[in-house]
């Protein structure tokens, strides 16, 4: 059966970068991308990290570089009900590959909701994972460099403060 479809506009002309169709754009703040795949859960598990992506491409650009334990939301940012599903991983390290400020504070805002005592690290890099990977940098560059110990906004804490709200 068909689901739905996940996609990427090539044109700047179009105010959003990625769009869902069918069941993912009902379904996309619930759905962690790569989490029904073992080899996934395996990786998680054995090395004790969770890679964070935004999209399907740096999900991939990860996952295709040795990089397998790895989720994606399809979403710009992470909903509470995503996050809720990221910290209750056993890890004791979660590196976030969002690129935009609004996600970035959004998650930190998130984790210092959380109380959760996980090490949360973002990459320092304005480009996507993808785009960053085709232009030669190396993945475990990325991932060593990020940064660790950033402190939410305050917009960032309203923000996860309002998702958790509706949510409830």
């Amino acid at each position: 059966d068909f689901l739905g479809f996940h996609g990427r506009y090539v044109s700047d002309s179009y105010k959003r970068k990625y769009f869902n169709t069918g069941w993912l754009r009902q379904d996309v703040t619930s759905t962690l991308f790569g989490e029904e795949k073992e080899a996934v859960q395996e990786a998680i598990k054995r090395t004790k990290q969770l890679i964070l992506t935004k999209g399907i491409f740096d999900f991939f650009a990860c996952y295709q570089n040795g990089f397998q334990q790895v989720l994606a939301t399809l979403n710009q940012g992470v909903s509470s009900k995503q996050f809720d599903r990221v910290i209750k991983y056993p890890v004791s390290d979660i590196v976030v590959g969002f690129t935009a400020s609004k996600e970035r504070d959004s998650i930190l805002g998130h984790m210092q909701q959380s109380l959760n005592k996980i090490d949360l690290s973002i990459i320092d890099d304005s480009r996507d994972i993808d785009t960053a990977l085709s232009e030669g940098t190396k993945l475990s560059d990325l991932i060593s460099g990020a940064v660790h110990n950033m402190q939410a906004s305050e917009e960032g804490i309203r923000a996860a403060k309002l998702k958790k709200k509706k949510r409830e």
